[in-house]
């Protein structure tokens, strides 16, 4: 049975989600994901703070450095196995949506006090 608790924030200001409600990127649903990117063009946060929640932690991984050893190799592969640049675009795309949804502020629900 499902029990309304309140809500309590992280350290970043979102929602803490249980972990039975916890998923990956990679498991959302097309649709889920697409909502989360549409949501994060406007500004906003996913309206389910599981969803957003999973959003933010492929976010910081998509950007998180990466190491140099091949880099030159890497891409040169990766242009021959896709010489129209579908994978090299990708790579931008995931990006340019990772910093789309890191830039989302948490959004203050009616009645909580603001975060400092």
């Amino acid at each position: 049975m499902y029990r309304c608790t309140p809500v309590v924030n992280g350290d970043d200001g979102f929602p803490v989600v249980p972990k039975y409600r916890q998923r990956t990127w990679e498991g959302l649903r097309w649709s889920e994901q697409r909502a989360v990117l549409r949501a994060a063009r406007r500004g906003d946060s996913h309206p389910d703070p599981a969803i957003a929640k999973v959003a933010r932690g492929w976010a910081h991984a998509v950007l998180a450095p990466r190491t140099h050893s091949r880099g030159v190799l890497r891409v040169l592969v990766s242009l021959v196995e896709d010489p129209f640049g579908g994978t090299l675009g990708g790579m931008f795309a995931e990006r340019r949506a990772a910093r789309r949804i890191l830039a989302v502020r948490p959004s203050q629900e009616a009645g909580q006090p603001p975060t400092p």
